[in-house]
């Protein structure tokens, strides 16, 4: 559904969207995952919290758990507290993460 939404925007926008990728927590430990864009999220932790808290058929303590593992072990990374971060999906062929020092989101 994610490759055909880009294709519509770009085929109407002519441009090529950013598509990023966050991790699951489902996944932890059966892939790597080493992502490019880390952002500090300290200042909506707790909106995460109450929206995993939402999932209700899920084991939220243990899920919370794992969330705010990868938030303090991705913090550390850029010295803060919490973070999450995010791998580009290479889209036609190219990246626009890996070419600048800086990313607009724009």
């Amino acid at each position: 559904m994610s490759l055909a939404l880009v294709h519509h925007w770009k085929r109407y926008n002519k441009k090529t969207p950013l598509l990023l990728m966050c991790s699951t927590y489902f996944m932890r430990g059966q892939t790597s995952f080493d992502p490019d864009i880390i952002v500090d999220i300290d200042e909506v932790a707790a909106v995460k919290e109450r929206a995993v808290r939402a999932y209700a058929s899920q084991k939220v303590e243990h899920l919370l758990g794992d969330v705010d593992a990868q938030a303090a072990l991705l913090g550390a990374r850029i010295s803060c507290r919490r973070a999450e971060g995010f791998m580009e999906y290479p889209l036609f062929g190219r990246t626009r993460t890996r070419t600048r020092a800086f990313l607009d989101f724009a």
